[in-house]
């Protein structure tokens, strides 16, 4: 049998009360992820239908100034981000 002393329920109650603490944080946190995944969610299914809208052609860009010297350039900053976009989905869908 286990004897209590005085010291051992007031280390008793600060345990409770650190468990009470953590407990509500855990809360915050398991809240907070829930956001950040229906926010992750809603990006991907913006950027996918985005890269779709493209693949369709209803996004298109101007080519009017395809004749310019500097167009591989320019054009290449489009490219980037778009293969950007990509990895991110790529990414998402691989933490999910």
């Amino acid at each position: 049998m286990v004897m209590f002393d005085d010291n051992d329920c007031e280390r008793c109650r600060t345990h409770e009360k650190a468990y009470e603490v953590l407990h509500f944080h855990c809360k915050q946190l398991e809240t907070g992820l829930d956001s950040l995944k229906t926010q992750r969610d809603a990006l991907l299914k913006g950027c996918k239908d985005m890269l779709l809208m493209l693949d369709e052609g209803l996004l298109v860009r101007n080519t009017s100034k395809d004749a310019d010297p500097n167009w591989a350039m320019k054009a290449l900053a489009l490219v980037q981000r778009l293969q950007a976009i990509q990895d991110a989905i790529a990414l998402s869908e691989a933490d999910q």
